[in-house]
């Protein structure tokens, strides 16, 4: 199990548990995985989604690190205004997509 950190914007709120979303490698986008979302935990700040979930199953050692890093990409304003969703994810099983 993973977690996968974002704000709780409009084409977040589309998410459910049970939907299974398709992504793109970061280095190299033409190669695609599927993962089935298990799970949404939402809460008004990074560090308030800290009390909710292990911070290691989002690559975090710490809440404090966690929280940091994040602000550089979600400011504390931005993430109070639209809240923050944690959320938990498996990985389907390999195959090739085109």
């Amino acid at each position: 199990m993973n977690i996968e950190l974002r704000l709780w914007n409009a084409k977040r709120q589309k998410i459910k548990a049970s939907d299974i979303i398709e992504f793109s490698h970061g280095s190299n986008l033409s190669e695609k995985f599927r993962i089935t979302v298990t799970k949404l935990h939402l809460a008004q700040d990074f560090t308030a989604l800290c009390s909710q979930i292990d911070c290691r199953t989002a690559g975090f050692s710490s809440p404090v690190e966690l929280a940091a890093v994040l602000a550089d990409f979600y400011p504390l304003k931005r993430q109070k205004e639209y809240g923050v969703v944690g959320i938990e994810i498996m990985l389907n099983a390999p195959t090739m997509l085109e």
